[in-house]
């Protein structure tokens, strides 16, 4: 007769009672699937639960990431910013390499003016993965934050490393529009249109420089062009030039 494993038995029956990886995801992204029905109907309570099931049975399945930024949107719609912001920081404790979060967290602190902190978060995104979009928004935020040597200097290395994306020449020029150096700024944000036709805000970026010049009908040449293509762009130049004009 063979002996028996008490220990054995229960393990192998611990286990076969025990859902699958597959059915864990499953499950989770059925969580998931409720929680985004509910927070698009805006029962943004009944979604936490929902998206806090979904992380909690799969953190670190592919769709965790969406879970989380769904959870944290949540608690802002709750006028829970700082529940949204512990959300993420929490999840990024078991996933730091997660670029993606890392730039949610970003937007949300960049959302609540609090730069230096949305700084933080750009920087170890965008150091895991330097992307033009993420290297872009870290500049942008260097430019809310006054760190306009820090921009300058990102700008600099995105035309050195994506010579042909207008996004570094567009930063650029705002950057030197922000130093004062109006003619470089003019000469980026030129090269930012040549490189993109359709980058609109490269061109309410120069309308803003040259109505700083005072170069103030080439500033309305631009409001004129961006009403017929880009509305809202225009509008806010147009107030902008008017406003530098009646000074």
């Amino acid at each position: 007769m063979f002996a028996i494993d008490p220990a054995a038995s229960a393990q192998a029956l611990f286990s076969a009672t025990m859902p699958s990886t597959d059915q864990l995801q499953g499950i989770s992204d059925g969580a998931l699937s409720r929680g985004v029905t509910l927070y698009q109907k805006e029962d943004y309570r009944s979604a936490v639960k929902e998206f806090r099931i979904s992380i909690s049975l799969s953190p670190n399945s592919s769709t965790a990431p969406d879970a989380v930024k769904y959870l944290a949107s949540a608690y802002v719609k709750l006028d829970n910013v700082e529940q949204a912001v512990s959300e993420y920081k929490n999840y990024l404790k078991l996933n730091p390499s997660s670029s993606s979060t890392l730039v949610n967290l970003g937007n949300l602190l960049y959302a609540e003016d609090r730069y230096d902190e949305a700084i933080a978060e750009y920087e170890k995104a965008a150091k895991l993965d330097p992307s033009v979009s993420n290297s872009f928004a870290l500049g942008q935020t260097y430019l809310q934050a006054e760190e306009y040597e820090k921009a300058r200097e990102l700008f600099l290395k995105m035309q050195l490393d994506h010579p042909q994306e207008a996004a570094g020449y567009l930063g650029l020029g705002q950057a030197y529009s922000k130093m004062g150096r109006y003619e470089e700024a003019v000469e980026q944000l030129e090269t930012a249109i040549r490189l993109k036709s359709e980058s609109y805000d490269a061109y309410a970026e120069l309308g803003y420089v040259y109505a700083d010049m005072g170069e103030i009908d080439k500033a309305m040449e631009l409001v004129e062009f961006l009403d017929d293509k880009a509305p809202t762009l225009g509008e806010v130049l147009s107030r902008y030039v008017y406003k530098v004009d009646t000074r």
